[in-house]
């Protein structure tokens, strides 16, 4: 058995598509002659916790956590916040109406660089080394961001004289909220020989979208950058049946839903369908299953549609997936932002899983966009194409009053090459090969 050590700061009981990634990776990855170490953080601060996630690490591997200084918590000191607050994902880009907002997101985009987890790269190395005076380790596979974690398995890889795999869930310097940030020259200039470092010395990258793989590798000329792409379980959705309720037409968005995701003109004209159609608006339900921001809440309330809005917070993933089985059709929006051609969310995989037709906002010409055309989806609508956004409303509406929604609904044998377990086997062959 290959003994590969996988480096990553996502790991249950944290929640989100993020950990996803790199547990199912951990939970195939056996039957596939890889004997995975992990190596992750110890009281990571999450966004989101899902306790139900830690039932599917595999049995007997070893999974060492490491205690460092992160800065988040002078975050929440500097703004306010509780100690238990949650901190999503990119915040310290978007605050930028406070004082205290300017000041940590200056601090955050040109001291804390590459990012807020730069703190942990000593201590993950010294523990990775540790673990390789008492198990063997072939290889491996660092997962980011934060890509302050690629660091570290460099300085393992180079230590130990073994391959390393850099797998890029997002991109780097790249990432769309970089976009307009107040950076200075020189935090971007290390910033980028950073990356570049990591593109250089990595022995095979991966990322989960061709826009993302040509991205990195027009940064340094790589031979090769590798999409294996987000997917779904089987097991999550093994021995369930589709309950569709019928007694409203719902339209169900799971997962964190932000600023750049907050379509105007979606809930504008989702407002005049019910002005135009009494008999819409007694059907019509909007649920929301998540962290949503403020702002769209706002946006909710000045179309007049919160008396139609069912909000609920974050939930286990297995609870998601029954959301994604109850309703009608499920919301799916790529952050509205430059450069989004790339963004593939893990969701959607789940989402095609689920077998339920999609609503879906983003480019059009976009991977996520390739995707539900190759399992015939339905279109990806530019957000900003009004009359697409609602000649998609109405056509799923009356599929659904005639109950013939399931013409809309994924081709199974064409997302059935999203599973996790077949793209698991994609990223084994990869480690036999770098070992031998």
């Amino acid at each position: 058995m290959i003994q590969i050590l996988i480096i990553t700061y996502y790991w249950p009981p944290a929640g989100g598509p993020g950990v996803q990634r790199v547990l199912k990776f951990v939970k195939y990855f056996p039957e596939f002659g890889i004997t995975p170490i992990v190596l992750t953080v110890q009281d990571g601060d999450y966004p989101a916790l899902d306790e139900s996630l830690l039932k599917e690490i595999p049995e007997g591997i070893t999974v060492k956590r490491v205690r460092g200084w992160e800065p988040y918590n002078l975050f929440r000191f500097l703004t306010g916040k509780s100690k238990q607050e949650k901190i999503p994902v990119g915040i310290l880009s978007s605050d930028r109406t406070t004082l205290t907002g300017k000041i940590s997101r200056w601090v955050r985009l040109n001291l804390f660089v590459p990012d807020g987890r730069r703190f942990l790269i000593r201590p993950f190395i010294k523990a990775g080394i540790g673990l390789a005076k008492g198990n063997k380790i072939d290889c491996i596979l660092s997962s980011g961001p934060p890509h302050s974690l690629h660091l570290a398995a460099l300085k393992i890889s180079e230590y130990l004289k073994i391959p390393w795999i850099a797998d890029f869930r997002d991109p780097w310097t790249k990432i769309y909220y970089y976009q307009d940030q107040p950076r200075s020259k020189v935090a971007l200039i290390i910033d980028q020989r950073l990356e570049k470092r990591v593109l250089m010395t990595a022995n095979a990258v991966v990322t989960v979208s061709s826009a993302i793989a040509d991205q990195l590798t027009s940064l340094v000329k790589r031979p090769e950058c590798r999409t294996i792409p987000n997917g779904f379980d089987a097991n999550d959705f093994s021995g369930r049946s589709l309950k569709v309720q019928r007694d409203k037409f719902r339209i169900t968005y799971v997962g964190n839903l932000m600023t750049n995701q907050n379509i105007q003109g979606l809930w504008k004209i989702i407002s005049e369908l019910i002005n135009e159609d009494q008999k819409f608006r007694s059907q019509l339900q909007l649920v929301f299953v998540g962290n949503i921001h403020p702002c769209v809440m706002d946006s909710l309330k000045n179309a007049s549609l919160m008396s139609l809005t069912d909000t609920h917070n974050y939930v286990p993933h297995t609870k998601a997936i029954d959301y994604m089985h109850e309703t009608s059709i499920l919301l799916f929006i790529i952050p509205d932002v430059p450069d989004n051609k790339g963004i593939v969310t893990g969701k959607l995989f789940d989402y095609l899983a689920s077998g339920r037709p999609l609503l879906a906002i983003g480019p059009p010409d976009g991977d996520a966009a390739k995707i539900l055309a190759e399992t015939k989806a339905g279109p990806m609508i530019d957000p900003h194409d009004k009359e697409g956004l609602k000649s998609r409303i109405k056509k799923l509406y009356k599929l659904w009053i005639n109950d013939q929604l399931q013409l809309e609904q994924p081709d199974p044998s064409k997302v059935a090459r999203y599973e996790r377990k077949m793209l698991t086997k994609q990223l084994a062959d990869m480690v036999h090969q770098l070992v031998k």
